[in-house]
């Protein structure tokens, strides 16, 4: 049915051996996000610079050559693109290329749909605190963040001043 977006692609790349479209969910939906696809896995390295580019004509099936060229043209020497409210796209050389980037781009949307709904970035909340105010750090230099705790670092006991303890402590079944 969507015909068009494989023989446009491969019409319009002669490097093209293989075409990949899916309707993935995570794709799908971090398209429509209008978000830029950044690096937070290494999945999504090969989509975040130079940016993935994202087919905005339709969300709609791609059942005619003015849009399978109209993707093409959007793809341009790329690796391949997302389409709000319908999927992505790959290509390669090869089926297994064009079939590993379609994995990749999926997980790298997937990561970073849960990164968003985690909340802002971990800076950005360190960020937030010292200008709030929060932490002696914060109040005394702003311009310096508060550190977080350390596995591996030992802790103060709050109870006995100068004595420390490890910050990892033994816990479930093989705890004592």
């Amino acid at each position: 049915m969507e015909y068009p977006i494989h023989t446009s692609l491969m019409a319009a790349r002669p490097d093209v051996g293989c075409v990949v479209h899916t309707h993935s969910s995570a794709a799908t939906a971090f398209a429509a996000l209008g978000e830029p696809l950044r690096a937070i896995s290494r999945d999504g390295v090969e989509f975040a610079d130079p940016p993935v580019p994202v087919f905005t004509l339709t969300g709609s099936l791609i059942r005619t050559a003015e849009l399978g060229a109209a993707l093409a043209d959007t793809v341009g020497d790329g690796v391949g693109a997302l389409i709000p409210q319908h999927g992505l796209v790959t290509v390669g050389p090869d089926p297994a290329t064009a079939v590993m980037r379609a994995v990749l781009l999926d997980r790298a949307c997937r990561v970073q749909l849960d990164a968003i709904a985690a909340g802002p970035p971990l800076v950005q909340r360190r960020r937030d605190r010292a200008e709030e105010g929060r932490g002696m750090a914060a109040r005394a230099d702003p311009g310096r963040l508060p550190v977080p705790a350390s596995p591996n670092r030992p802790v103060s006991h709050p109870r006995r001043r100068g004595e420390t303890k490890p910050a990892l402590i033994p816990t479930g079944r093989f705890s004592r």
